[in-house]
């Protein structure tokens, strides 16, 4: 593996983040430029169908390899990483080999266990989807691994295109129900996997198989044990708090209810896939270089300011124009939604920032910690939610929900920070300068929400306020407080 010093970092993990982040975003555009069409066509209850199957995939698949993909990045040489390869994609096919014998002798009970009879056509695509998900998951770490981030973006944009086009399709024909999404998402999955199996078979098939044997791939096993045994359930864990607002909405509520939340985390999640999701990819390979060279303080600092920055002033402005915007882009019955998202924005803020840096557990060998931050974001969210379905209210529901998330992923920062020697105080002085600067922009578009009534002007203003902060503000103030020391 190549040691780049730490000077070298602020450029190449530029680079590299802009590459995933430009087929990310075109593909957030494409999903962004359908959704006010989709959301016309479909019900909230086809989205809230949806979202429930993805929610069950979503569960089973993020544990198909066992974590073991997780190691792919981390040995300084090709082989043993072509290995674990190895390793994960074996795990993808018992694990999928199990989800098919679970839902032939238990589908009923699953269906009458999360209450929605709706699923019960569907449950036979749940195996699939795993596969899918798995091989995608293995292959994808390997990408990271040897830094072809292009492919990744390729991938993505061809995902985007046949989800879109394929749920724009079922809907103009007549077929706008949820099996029509789960049909439509789990396509595009297949694409994506396609089409990144098949870039990384052309460049590095023949070489892969050539490393891997029966031995090593039993070595590469028993070495990183730790992350079936703590990182899996830590995964699952995580998987499982993500998707319990969809499975307890939909429960103790209705499946309307699940689709709009479903569609309000949908755009809350845009910037966390766009910008986050590439950076947590990139730094997690960068973060075992400079763990490996004890450079890693710099690295999570510039990290955490950069991700405040961005993220502050947009989660900010959702506070005040969620339901504004729902009402303008989605229609006047996703209003709800958009009450949603202002709910949950501010703790979208403190997830966005300590997201990307969760990855710190596994290179710094913490797994067991990660596991233990899992159950405390785990049981908050379930009490939350619970407590909210007892008092019958969504919105207390998601006023706890995201109280609690505010609480934990600020106890996950703080912690990431600690075991990357960053002193928490020294970042308080960056903390007060953003938020002074950022608080003029806030207060003028609070202003113009509650004087102005036309929702089109609310959205306008707020949009002219961010440009205008991110124009005077973000370049010098990235250089002067976010370069590598």
């Amino acid at each position: 593996m190549t040691f780049h010093p730490p000077e070298a970092w602020n450029t190449t993990f530029k680079s590299d983040v802009l590459r995933l982040v430009s087929g990310t975003g075109l593909a957030q555009i494409i999903a962004l430029l359908a959704a006010p069409i989709l959301t016309r066509l479909y019900a909230p209850e086809a989205f809230g169908v949806g979202a429930l199957f993805a929610s069950l995939t979503g569960i089973l698949g993020v544990v198909a390899c066992m974590r073991y993909e997780l190691s792919i990045v981390l040995p300084d040489n090709d082989r043993e990483a072509a290995n674990l390869l190895a390793v994960s994609l074996v795990f993808t096919v018992l694990m999928t080999l199990l989800t098919l014998l679970l839902v032939w002798s238990s589908g009923s009970d699953i269906i009458r266990w999360i209450r929605m009879p709706e699923l019960a056509p569907y449950l036979w695509l749940v195996p699939v989807t795993v596969l899918v998900s798995g091989l995608f998951t293995a292959l994808n770490y390997w990408n990271t691994r040897t830094k072809h981030f292009t492919r990744l973006s390729i991938a993505r944009v061809t995902s985007a295109l046949a989800n879109t086009s394929g749920s724009l399709g079922a809907g103009l024909a007549g077929h706008a129900t949820g099996g029509a999404l789960i049909a439509a998402n789990l396509g595009g999955q297949a694409v994506a996997t396609s089409v990144l199996g098949g870039q990384i078979w052309r460049d590095n098939g023949r070489s892969i198989l050539a490393c891997i044997t029966w031995q090593e791939m039993w070595a590469g096993l028993k070495r990183h044990r730790k992350f079936p045994l703590y990182g899996s359930w830590a995964g699952l864990l995580n998987t499982i708090s993500w998707q319990l607002p969809v499975l307890m909405l939909g429960g103790f509520f209705s499946p309307a209810v699940a689709g709009f939340y479903a569609l309000g985390f949908r755009i809350l999640q845009m910037p966390m896939s766009l910008i986050g999701g590439a950076i947590s990819q990139v730094f997690h390979q960068r973060a075992a270089e400079a763990h490996n060279a004890g450079q890693l303080g710099p690295l999570v600092e510039a990290l955490f300011k950069r991700l405040f920055l961005v993220a502050l002033l947009p989660t900010l402005m959702l506070t005040i124009i969620g339901r504004d915007l729902y009402v303008v882009v989605f229609g006047e019955r996703w209003a709800e939604a958009g009450v949603y998202t202002q709910i949950l924005s501010i703790w979208s803020l403190v997830w966005f920032v300590s997201s990307p840096m969760s990855n710190l557990f596994g290179v710094l060998g913490r797994q067991e910690q990660g596991l233990k931050i899992q159950i405390l974001i785990f049981s908050s969210r379930f009490v939350a939610l619970a407590v909210g379905a007892l008092l019958d209210s969504v919105i207390i529901a998601l006023v706890l929900f995201s109280l609690s998330g505010v609480a934990v992923y600020g106890y996950l920062m703080a912690l990431v920070l600690h075991h990357a020697d960053v002193r928490v105080k020294s970042l308080v002085p960056f903390i007060k300068d953003t938020l002074l600067q950022t608080a003029p922009h806030f207060a003028i578009a609070l202003a113009f929400a509650l004087i102005l009534k036309d929702s089109i002007l609310v959205l306008w203003a707020a949009a002219m306020l961010t440009a205008l902060f991110f124009w005077s503000y973000r370049f010098q103030f990235i250089d002067k407080n976010t370069s590598s020391r």
